[in-house]
């Protein structure tokens, strides 16, 4: 009798354990590469693009002015291996320097808390640094194994009042992705 109640408990507590039912299986797989590219900008880790100085009335929300001082700037990438045909920047933004709402970099000085930074890709489309799909163009590798990825930096003004003046700084790295 004692031998019945003792595997009636294990059944009664292998049971949930049993009722449970596998509804699938992922497989993940990947590739490592000798050495991809080399993102060369002048030889400088650290690349630096300064907007030109505008008024605060160029983002007058009374002219409905979002966004205003277009700088372009460019990563170029050389030595990359055959067989890839793009690269991707991937801006590894630190959340608590996004704007969640705009997906732009909040100003990181002393200055206006309603200015950022909004990144662009070359066509002035929006890059939004707030999502994991931030909308960045791939930049093509040529024959030679070069790409240079190419963007604009702009003040964007974050809600509706007029901005103060003063500095407006903020930073972010990235990382290439090639395909």
């Amino acid at each position: 009798m004692k031998k019945i109640s003792a595997l009636l408990a294990v059944a009664a507590i292998a049971t949930p354990f049993m009722a449970k039912a596998s509804d699938g299986t992922i497989n993940f797989s990947g590739s490592l590469i000798s050495t991809t590219c080399t993102v060369t900008n002048g030889g400088a880790t650290a690349l630096s693009v300064a907007l030109q100085q505008l008024a605060t009335t160029s983002l007058d929300p009374a002219t409905n002015a979002k966004t205003s001082g277009d700088q372009p700037f460019s990563l170029n990438i050389s030595g990359c291996n055959a067989g890839l045909t793009t690269a991707t920047t991937y801006f590894e933004a630190d959340q608590t320097k996004v704007d969640q709402a705009s997906g732009t970099l909040t100003n990181q000085d002393t200055g206006p808390a309603n200015v950022a930074f909004e990144l662009t890709n070359a066509d002035k489309s929006h890059i939004n640094l707030a999502s994991t799909t931030q909308g960045v163009a791939a930049a093509q590798i040529q024959a030679g194994g070069t790409a240079t990825a190419n963007f604009y930096a702009r003040y964007y003004r974050i809600d509706n009042n007029l901005p103060v003046a003063g500095p407006i700084k903020a930073s972010i790295t990235y990382s290439m992705v090639y395909n």
